[in-house]
């Protein structure tokens, strides 16, 4: 029994010990990790994907809200972002707001105390992670909607962030599903996009007017650029 005891101690301990060790080690190398990589709990918000990269009906109508990214990764996200002057309004505002007013808890107050034609909500959500050669790609979308009366608005925007040497060095719009309406004029934008292997990004964009029942204008657009 004595001899069937110390068996067990030692076994207890040489089992402690490789627990304790390997919680050291991987400790050690999560800090090597950021070291190396300060943006890297940034990257692993974001699942890999793989490329070519295309964005379908599903990803763009998708408004739900599985996981969200935090304010200060949006901060850092849109610090280079590449403003397209004809965008006429920018949600980011509003996000900043109702993130700050749902960490208040005043965010219901907020709501009740809405009218119409104003936002009442916005969120940020990772998609999806790419890696070509040296860079790696972040691909996230701003999700926003207005009370719901009309006139009334919603959409979903697409962000491409790039990373480079362990540095940030842009943030594009690529890509868009959005609608306003109030009767009977009309707009929606849905701007589908490729990733694609060598760096290229290929985008299409159909904006459809309506002014009344019967006057509607629709344009198209096709772009195709190099990050």
């Amino acid at each position: 029994m004595k001899k069937f005891n110390l068996y067990f101690l030692i076994l207890t301990g040489i089992v402690s010990f490789h627990s304790c060790n390997n919680e050291k080690q991987n400790t050690e190398m999560s800090n090597i990790d950021t070291e190396l990589n300060p943006f890297q709990e940034l990257f692993d918000q974001f699942k890999l994907g793989q490329l070519d990269f295309k964005s379908d009906t599903i990803l763009l109508q998708d408004f739900e809200i599985i996981d969200s990214l935090k304010a200060e990764d949006v901060q850092l996200l849109i610090k280079n972002l590449n403003i397209n002057p004809e965008e006429q309004y920018s949600y980011f505002p509003d996000y900043f707001k109702i993130d700050s007013l749902k960490k208040l808890n005043e965010y219901s107050a907020f709501v009740n105390g809405l009218d119409i034609g104003q936002t009442q909500d916005v969120n940020a959500k990772p998609i999806k992670k790419f890696i070509i050669e040296n860079k790696t790609l972040l691909l996230w979308c701003l999700n926003y909607e207005s009370y719901p009366a009309c006139p009334y608005f919603s959409g979903n925007e697409f962000y491409l962030s790039v990373f480079e040497k362990n540095e940030h060095t842009k943030t594009i719009k690529i890509g868009e599903n959005s609608y306003a309406g109030d009767p009977p004029a009309a707009y929606s934008c849905v701007q589908n996009f490729e990733i694609l292997k060598n760096g290229k990004i290929k985008t299409n964009t159909e904006i459809i007017s309506q002014d009344d029942e019967e006057t509607v204008k629709k344009t198209n657009n096709s772009e195709t650029f190099t990050l």
